[in-house]
């Protein structure tokens, strides 16, 4: 099966989110984003029942792909890369290229 949920927040704050299924994926992210520090780089895979939670984290935002545990973890990791891309690249504005909260 596919990925079955990704988001994309800054600090704790989730900023966009799309699952492809229905679930409790936001209450499972808002755990996992409590417990992450975004300010240093990282990349973690969690196993919670049937599902990896694939983390990446970079310059203060943390990026979530959920799948389940047959899905390849390089391309989870690969899609997570790709939304890093597609995120700091229209977050160049700002002059710290950090996320902010206000």
């Amino acid at each position: 099966m596919p990925l079955l949920y990704s988001s994309v927040a800054c600090n704790s704050i989730v900023l966009a989110d799309h699952a492809d299924v229905v679930g409790n994926f936001e209450a499972a992210t808002q755990q996992i984003l409590d417990r992450t520090d975004s300010s240093k780089f990282s990349r973690h895979t969690y196993s919670v029942n049937q599902y990896n939670y694939h983390v990446l984290t970079k310059q203060g935002f943390t990026f979530l792909a959920i799948a389940d545990q047959e899905f390849p973890m390089r391309i989870s990791f690969a899609y997570l890369e790709k939304v890093v891309g597609e995120v700091l690249f229209w977050n160049v504005t700002t002059t710290s290229k950090q996320c902010k909260t206000i």
